[in-house]
């Protein structure tokens, strides 16, 4: 039996390649977790972009609009802390 697709021999015999994937798995965890900060910024300011310059915000409600676009910021941060020191953690 050959197999033309090298993707199919792992569901075959997934014995070998489970290290590789689990590595694999580990790694883009580890960098999906470095990007949180900067998806942060990122949503901070496609939601002032959305309240400023395409819906238009009232004088009264500026602050609330500021504070709701500046949100994903620390959210983000928060989420990012104890996700990284437990990573560290792991590592050792």
């Amino acid at each position: 039996m050959t197999i033309a697709n090298p993707e199919e021999k792992r569901f075959l015999d997934p014995a070998v390649s489970k290290d590789e994937f689990s590595r694999k798995a580990k790694e883009n965890y580890y960098r999906y977790i470095s990007y949180f900060p900067a998806i942060g910024i990122i949503t901070s300011l496609a939601l002032f972009i959305i309240f400023f310059l395409i819906k238009g915000v009232e004088k009264q409600d500026y602050l609330e609009k500021i504070l709701y676009c500046l949100l994903p910021i620390p959210v983000y941060i928060l989420m990012y802390i104890p996700m990284k020191l437990g990573m560290k953690k792991s590592m050792r």
